[in-house]
């Protein structure tokens, strides 16, 4: 016989599966950006320079052949820039079939960020959130910023629309 008062919690369609995020620390701070935006993780290499370009533009990589764009996230958000360790990698991330690289202090993990856990940055100071914050995860020992990959890259320089 079918038990009515079972709570089976079966869980429902309505419900969105918790979005993936490819979650990295720079500096002191943990990020993530989303799954379908990251093209991949390289190791840290050398860069060619490019003049005239904003101090945290590192220069380019050749990547099988694709010049890419590398952008250091330490100096871009402010965070205090340490050496360079085994752990620094680049994060190739894609938006709008273009591509920049990102140095930051070590990948962590892919994770999975229920909706409910994220919220946008109240204004502080009457002051809008940056352009690249897509919201913030509230997690159990502090937060993670989420990325918005269009945001970030506008505000770059190397890309104008």
């Amino acid at each position: 016989m079918f038990d009515h008062e079972q709570d089976w919690n079966l869980g429902t369609d309505d419900e969105p599966p918790p979005a993936k995020y490819l979650a990295f620390v720079v500096g002191a701070d943990e990020y993530g950006v989303p799954i379908p935006e990251i093209r991949e993780v390289v190791r840290l290499q050398p860069l060619t320079p490019v003049p005239d370009t904003p101090p945290y533009v590192k220069g380019v990589v050749n990547l099988r052949g694709l010049v890419i764009p590398v952008v250091d996230l330490r100096e871009k958000l402010g965070a205090f820039v340490t050496e360079d360790t085994e752990e620094t990698c680049i994060v190739i991330m894609i938006s709008d079939a273009v591509c920049v690289g990102a140095i930051v202090d070590r990948v962590l993990d892919v994770i999975e960020v229920p909706e409910e856990s994220v919220s946008m940055q109240p204004p502080i100071g009457g002051t809008p959130p940056p352009a690249w914050v897509q919201g913030i995860q509230a997690r159990g020992d502090g937060v993670r910023f989420l990325v918005d990959v269009d945001g970030l890259i506008s505000g770059t320089g190397l890309v104008y629309r």
